[in-house]
């Protein structure tokens, strides 16, 4: 009888040690997948030329008309399609949150300009500050966050990452 014990007493140890390291592989695969899915974001961004990356009405979907024959076109946003990498977020409910503010290291007397900063979620991309255009800046910061739910814990999780982009 006390063998037995033992040996249910162990395999209760072995069986929740087991579970909390298949928690701790989840959680670090959820942070590997959104390092990705923000690394590449940032690519993106920083492969998009200067006058759209620094225009707020960039970050969603328009609707263009052409002035000659009134033809119109759909432009798709900036967020507008998800990040391969972030697709298995979506299903945590991932909110991906974009901030580009300017970015002066130097005292500068004109007044800074409003960011701009936009959101997606798993279906949609919206602006959420006031329109703005930062095209006239020398440079600019391109502040990027990832917040998706742990299922498994049941807390949100959240990464971010920041760079500083420069006009060509």
């Amino acid at each position: 009888m006390m063998a037995a014990f033992v040996i249910l007493t162990v395999m209760g140890a072995v069986f929740a040690v087991s579970a909390q390291c298949i928690r701790i592989n989840k959680s670090a695969h959820d942070v590997t997948v959104a390092s990705s899915a923000l690394n590449e974001r940032v690519q993106q961004l920083q492969n998009t030329d200067w006058e759209t990356l620094t225009d707020s009405d960039s970050y969603t979907d328009q609707v263009w008309t052409d002035p000659v024959d009134n033809t119109t076109q759909n432009v798709s946003g900036l967020l507008k399609t998800a990040t391969v990498a972030g697709g298995e977020l979506r299903n945590q409910g991932g909110l991906e949150s974009v901030r580009i503010s300017a970015y002066r290291p130097t005292a500068n007397a004109s007044p800074v300009p409003t960011p701009i900063t936009a959101t997606r979620n798993a279906t949609t991309a919206a602006l959420t500050s006031a329109a703005t255009n930062l095209v006239d800046e020398k440079m600019v910061r391109i502040d990027l966050r990832l917040t998706w739910t742990d299922n498994r814990m049941g807390t949100q999780r959240s990464l971010a990452s920041s760079r500083i982009v420069a006009r060509k």
